[in-house]
C-alpha cells in the first residue's frame, strides 16, 4: 500500500474511532428513544429517520455517523411476520449485502472476508468487503443480533472507504458502549 493511501487510511480510521468512542467518554451523547427501541450515541450522529416498511426490515431507524459510514437498527415483529423463524443474522447479512452492492459491483471484482463473534451478548458477524471499481472501494460491515420474545433487532455499523481497511482491529471496545445502552421492547 503506498503511503497517500496509508495516510489516508490512518485519518480515516482515527475518524471513525472518535466517532464511535464518543458515547465511551460520556460526553456529548443524547438518548434515542423511539417505538420501542432505547439507545444512547454520540450526539454529533445525525438520524436519518424511521423507516416503516424499509428496504431491509418493515422498522428501520438509521443514522449517518461520518462521510460514508452508518448505524442503524433493523426490527422484525414476529407477530407480523409469517417466516419470522428464517430472518436470521446470517439471512440479515446477506439481504444486507446482496441489496447494497449487486448494482454498484455489476461486473467489477469482489473479494469478502468475514467473521462470526459475540460482543456484549450478541452475536454477530463482522465483515470486510473490497470491490475493484476505479481503485479499491473497502467495506466494513459489522452487524449483531439482539432479541426479545416477540422482537428481532438487527444492529449495523456500516464504513465505507477508498483505503484499505487495518488488520485484526478489535471493534468491541468502540461499539461495546453503545451495544450496552440498547434496548428493544414490544
Amino acid at each position: 500500500m503506498n503511503t497517500t493511501r496509508k495516510l489516508a487510511y490512518c485519518f480515516l480510521t482515527l475518524h471513525v474511532f472518535l466517532s464511535l468512542t464518543a458515547c465511551q467518554n460520556k460526553t456529548e451523547t443524547t438518548t434515542f428513544s423511539s417505538e420501542g427501541v432505547t439507545v444512547e450515541l454520540p450526539a454529533e450522529w445525525k438520524f436519518n429517520g424511521l423507516e416503516k416498511d424499509g428496504v431491509y426490515a418493515p422498522k428501520e431507524f438509521t443514522w449517518d455517523i461520518g462521510e460514508f459510514s452508518a448505524f442503524g437498527i433493523y426490527v422484525y415483529d414476529k407477530r407480523k411476520m409469517e417466516h419470522f423463524d428464517e430472518a436470521t443474522l446470517e439471512w440479515f447479512y446477506h439481504r444486507f449485502t446482496r441489496r447494497s452492492f449487486s448494482e454498484f459491483a455489476n461486473g467489477s471484482n469482489i473479494s469478502e472476508t468475514r467473521n462470526a463473534f459475540s460482543i456484549a451478548g450478541m452475536e454477530g458477524i463482522h465483515a470486510v468487503i473490497a470491490i475493484e471499481l476505479f481503485g479499491e472501494i473497502t467495506t466494513d460491515i459489522t452487524i449483531l443480533q439482539k432479541e426479545t420474545s416477540n422482537l428481532r433487532a438487527f444492529i449495523l455499523f456500516n464504513t465505507t472507504s477508498a483505503v484499505e481497511p487495518a488488520d485484526n482491529v478489535d471493534i468491541s471496545d468502540l461499539i461495546e458502549p453503545i451495544l450496552a445502552t440498547l434496548s428493544i421492547a414490544d
